[in-house]
């Protein structure tokens, strides 16, 4: 299974990166909003592991791109942001969790 895992706290990404590896998953990681979505436009994934608060844009601009591209493609959010509107629209949006 591959995976896109956009985050830009590279600590954080590694972590997840070297986990996710060792459960035998291949795992691209970028920083922000215009790598994540220049990778979604050349590469194929099985799920995208979306952080909302990017340096260069939203994490809910990417969402919109993915499902208006790849509508298939699984998306799960992981965010800081608590707040219930986020959510929503998120799940609104077509993210799965």
């Amino acid at each position: 299974m591959k995976l896109l895992l956009v985050e830009d706290h590279e600590e954080l990404a590694q972590n997840i990166s070297s986990y996710l590896g060792k459960e035998g998953y291949v795992i691209e990681t970028v920083p922000g909003q215009q790598k994540a979505i220049s990778k979604l436009s050349g590469f194929d994934y099985d799920i995208v592991l979306l952080d909302l608060m990017l340096p260069d844009g939203s994490g809910m601009e990417v969402l919109e791109y993915i499902k208006s591209q790849a509508p298939d493609v699984g998306v799960l959010i992981l965010s800081a942001k608590n707040a219930l509107d986020d959510k929503i629209k998120g799940l609104e949006l077509g993210a799965d969790d």
